[in-house]
């Protein structure tokens, strides 16, 4: 394991020392070639994205050096806009109806047909006269749809 050491990784913690940044904050860039912090960092172009890419002053990074590393699946993110709707897909789930009472919260089975419903609250009430309130319970499938990256 290493130590804290000027420009270096704190794996072990020491109180005489402050630990590594891990992560980029106000000011510091990442280099693309090495991923090492640079403050402030050279600009050295653009990656396909138009996101500006950094370059240390080490002789090994930069754009006379190549390509710069591949980031890391998952480190970058862009926002999209959605749209939520009914699933009307061939293969989605199909609407359902149900009811429970409210008394007792006892709930019917799950119909495609809307007077189930109403069947299994009649049904409900002879067995049990004083069960007066129910609810209607409609599973309505909904789907997101993606839209504009922003």
């Amino acid at each position: 394991m290493t130590d804290c050491v000027p420009g270096g990784v704190l794996e072990r913690p020491r109180p005489d020392c402050e630990p590594a940044l891990q992560e980029p904050v106000r000011g510091l860039r990442r280099c693309a070639w090495c991923r090492e912090l640079v403050q402030p960092g050279r600009k050295a172009g653009q990656d396909s994205s138009g996101e500006p890419l950094y370059a240390c002053d080490k002789p090994c990074c930069g754009p006379e050096a190549g390509e710069p590393a591949p980031v890391e699946a998952g480190r970058r993110f862009r926002f999209r806009e959605y749209a939520i709707e009914p699933d009307r897909e061939p293969d989605g789930e199909p609407v359902t109806y149900a009811a429970q009472c409210a008394v007792c919260e006892e709930i019917g089975s799950a119909e495609k047909d809307e007077e189930t419903g109403t069947d299994w609250m009649l049904a409900h009430l002879r067995a049990n006269p004083e069960h007066l309130t129910y609810r209607e319970i409609v599973t309505r499938p909904c789907r997101a749809v993606p839209g504009d990256w922003l």
